[in-house]
Parts: C-alpha cells; sequence; structure tokens
C-alpha cells in the first residue's frame, strides 16, 4: 500500500473511532422518553400501572430486535424495506409449522431461520454484487415476501404450544423473559460493533466506500452480511411477535420497515451510514415506542399518529442531511 493509501487508511480509522465515540443527542433522547413518559403519565394515570409498562416492554422488544439489524445496514450506508414482509412471513411459517406441535419446534425454528437467511442474501448480493440500489432491492424483495405471506395464507394461521409461549409472557422472577432475550442479542450486537473488526468494517464502509476498500475492507462481504443480520433479526422479531400472538398473521410485520429506520436514526445515527451508536437505536424505540403508548392512552385519533411517525422520519433525515452538508445541526 502506498504511503498515500496508508494516510488515508489511518485517517479513515481516526475517524470511526471519533464517530464510535459520538453520543451527540443520545442523551436528549434518553431525557425526551422520560418527559414523554411522566407527562403522558400526569394526564392518564393508567401509564403508570404495572400491566402498561409490561404492554411498554414488549412493544420495545418487538421493535428493538428489527431496529438492531437495521442497525447494521444503516451503519454500512444501506437499509432494508423488507424487514416488516419476513417478519409476517415468519410468524406465519412458525405457527403454521409448529401448530400445538411442541416436537415441531426445532424444524420451524430451522425454516424460520432459513428464510431469513434467504432473504439477507438476496438483498446484499442485489447490491453488493448487482450494485442494485438499496431501496430498489428491498423494494421488490418486501414485495415479494409480503405475497408468500398472503400465498400462504389471507388470515391468521396455525398454533404456538405453551412452551413458545412462556418466550412472550414468562418471567424470570419479576423480569420478563423478553427483556432478557433482548438483553442478550443487545449485548452481543454492541459487542460485535464496537469491539470486534468486523463492525469497524461496518463503520468503515459507512463512510465511504472508496476509503473502506483503500483500507482493505471486502465491502461486498461486509454489505452481504449485515444484510443477512438484519434479515435473521427480522425472523427472531418474527418468532417472538408469533410467542405473544399465538399465531400467524400476514400483516403483523406492515409498516415495521419505516419505524426500525426512523428508530435507528433518531438519536444520531446517519441515514448515509458510518456514524451512530446502539444506544442510539435503544433510545430511538424507547421514544417511538413510549409516543405511540402515550397517544393510545390520551385517545390520539390513528390518522394522527401516523402524521406524527411520518413527521419523525422527516426530521431525522432533515437533521443529518444538514449535518453532513455541514449546517452545523
Amino acid at each position: 500500500m502506498s504511503r498515500n493509501n496508508l494516510a488515508k487508511s489511518s485517517s479513515l480509522w481516526f475517524n470511526i473511532k471519533q464517530q464510535l465515540s459520538n453520543n451527540t443527542g443520545v442523551v436528549a433522547v434518553y431525557l425526551i422518553v422520560l418527559a414523554t413518559f411522566f407527562t403522558s403519565g400526569s394526564l392518564s394515570r393508567d401509564v403508570f400501572k404495572l400491566t402498561n409498562i409490561i404492554t411498554i416492554v414488549h412493544h420495545m422488544v418487538s421493535l428493538g430486535l428489527v431496529s438492531i439489524g437495521q442497525t447494521f445496514c444503516i451503519l454500512s450506508g444501506s437499509f432494508d424495506l423488507s424487514v416488516g414482509s419476513v417478519i409476517s412471513l415468519t410468524t406465519l411459517l412458525f405457527a403454521g409449522t409448529v401448530f400445538g406441535d411442541s416436537a415441531m419446534i426445532v424444524p420451524a425454528t430451522v425454516l424460520v431461520f432459513g428464510v431469513g437467511l434467504v432473504f439477507g442474501l438476496i438483498n446484499g448480493l442485489m447490491i453488493a454484487k448487482a450494485r442494485i440500489n438499496p431501496f430498489v432491492s428491498t423494494l421488490a424483495t418486501m414485495l415479494a415476501g409480503q405475497g408468500a405471506s398472503l400465498m400462504y395464507n389471507y388470515g391468521p394461521y396455525g398454533k404456538i404450544t405453551p412452551g413458545i409461549k412462556y418466550i412472550g409472557y414468562g418471567t424470570m422472577g419479576p423480569i420478563p423473559v423478553a427483556i432478557l432475550i433482548f438483553g442478550v442479542f443487545f449485548a452481543v450486537a454492541l459487542i460485535i460493533l464496537t469491539k470486534t473488526r468486523f463492525g469497524l468494517h461496518v463503520y468503515a464502509l459507512g463512510g465511504g466506500i472508496q476509503s473502506a476498500r483503500l483500507s482493505g475492507v471486502n465491502t461486498s462481504r461486509v454489505r452481504i452480511v449485515t444484510h443477512v443480520v438484519c434479515s435473521l433479526m427480522a425472523a427472531c422479531t418474527g418468532i417472538y411477535i408469533a410467542s405473544r400472538l399465538g399465531t400467524g398473521d400476514p400483516y403483523v410485520g406492515m409498516d415495521i420497515e419505516l419505524e426500525s429506520i426512523a428508530a435507528v436514526c433518531i438519536a444520531g445515527t446517519s441515514l448515509f451510514g458510518g456514524r451512530g451508536t446502539l444506544w442510539g437505536t435503544l433510545g430511538g424505540v424507547l421514544l417511538l415506542v413510549m409516543l405511540s403508548n402515550a397517544f393510545n392512552h390520551l385517545n390520539v385519533e390513528t390518522t394522527i399518529q401516523l402524521i406524527a411517525r411520518g413527521l419523525i422520519i422527516i426530521v431525522a433525515v432533515a437533521v443529518y442531511t444538514m449535518r453532513r452538508k455541514g449546517f452545523g445541526c
């Protein structure tokens, strides 16, 4: 490698380390989460009830799992619109394969993760090898996944065993099993992104594909792996939601792709890649869940809630577009 390339490489790794330690906006989001919780609680005392807090936790887990995968994609400079379809399809496949038979849990799990793997590989290969824009490629797989779900069944289908329901409803002492499972996934993802070479490569790819290549990063492989991770996390989310519903549903994943993108970007992760943290993603997830919960308790119309979600995405895009162009936001 030439001296010029070495200089570029050193500069790249320095920038990555700065981005990993940059928590701008994360603290603010957590403060907004607390403010939203206590403000909505002062307007509706039901917000503080244990049953509602448990509801918030389970909503957080379902959105949080898929948002972890979306974080890998967005940090690498891509995104995945197909996660909602993967979730819908995997709830159906899992519940339909198990159908109340405990002996079918392992085959159903293998099938679901196999489907997630296929979606991730297709997305990654189309983007990394065929050079198809992420919007176009993941939109195509989103439509294909939704079509496959409806071909499988037009409505709720299948039956979950009591053992699987334990994932969605069980507790270990006072702590829901779901939050423990989410904690494990979050911790593993955090270690991968901040302590491993692959994590640095994800940030490097998001920071600039040419600079990453000069630093010796196999950009195609990283792109493919991040999409596989994203789809596998969507499959995990499908299993979790099936454990809550007790069945599969071809529509249960609708709109979660936009929610997961918004959750990732709200607290500082750039939509253009290369900057952000999983802690920011968690803050974004909590904020969206808390806002949705507050809207429901305050009887805000669904149409207004949808408008609010859209405005959140618009603001996130606007803020990080201005940051990238150097407006100092």
